[in-house]
C-alpha cells in the first residue's frame, strides 16, 4: 500500500512540474514571437537605409568604403535571417513532424558554410569523420538550416 501511495505522489508531482514546463514553453513561445517581430523592423530599415545609401554614393565611394557596405549589408542580410528563424522557432511545434532520414554530412557542410564568414582569416582544421543518418524532420525552409534533427 506504501508504494502505491509512492506511486500516486510521483504521478502528482510528474503532472505538475509537466504543467509547469508547458506554461514555461507557452511564455517563451511569446517572447520568442514577440522578439522577432520587434527586431524585424528595425533590422529591415537598417538594410534597407544601407541599399539606398549604396545606390546613392556608388559611384562616389572608394573600394575600401564599396566593401564595407556590403559588409554591413550581408550582416543585416544574416541578422535578419537569425529573425526568421526566431519566428520558425516560435511556430515550431505548431507544425506537423515529418519523420525522413537526416544525413549528417550534408548538415555539417551547410553549417561550415554558414561559419566561413566567421572563420576567414582563421587558421582552423575541421576533423569530421563521416557522420551518420539520423531520423529527423525537414525544416520549413525559411530559415537557413535544412532539417532539426532529432536524437
Amino acid at each position: 500500500m506504501a508504494s502505491l501511495t509512492g506511486l500516486a505522489l510521483d504521478y502528482v508531482a510528474l503532472a505538475e512540474r509537466t504543467e509547469q514546463l508547458e506554461e514555461s514553453n507557452v511564455e517563451l513561445r511569446g517572447y520568442t514571437h514577440a522578439l522577432s517581430h520587434n527586431l524585424g523592423e528595425p533590422i529591415e530599415r537598417v538594410s534597407n537605409f544601407l541599399k539606398l545609401v549604396k545606390r546613392r554614393l556608388h559611384g562616389q565611394l572608394d573600394t575600401q568604403t564599396r566593401r564595407l557596405f556590403e559588409l554591413r549589408r550581408r550582416e543585416a542580410e544574416q541578422l535578419a535571417i537569425r529573425v526568421m528563424e526566431l519566428r520558425v522557432l516560435a511556430l515550431v511545434d505548431r507544425q506537423a513532424m515529418r519523420v525522413t532520414p537526416i544525413d549528417l554530412n550534408v548538415l555539417l557542410v551547410q553549417v561550415h558554410h554558414i561559419l566561413a564568414p566567421l572563420t576567414r582569416g582563421r587558421q582552423i582544421e575541421w576533423l569530421v569523420a563521416d557522420l551518420p543518418k539520423v531520423k529527423g524532420t525537414r525544416c520549413c525552409g525559411k530559415c537557413s538550416w535544412s532539417c532539426w534533427p532529432l536524437y
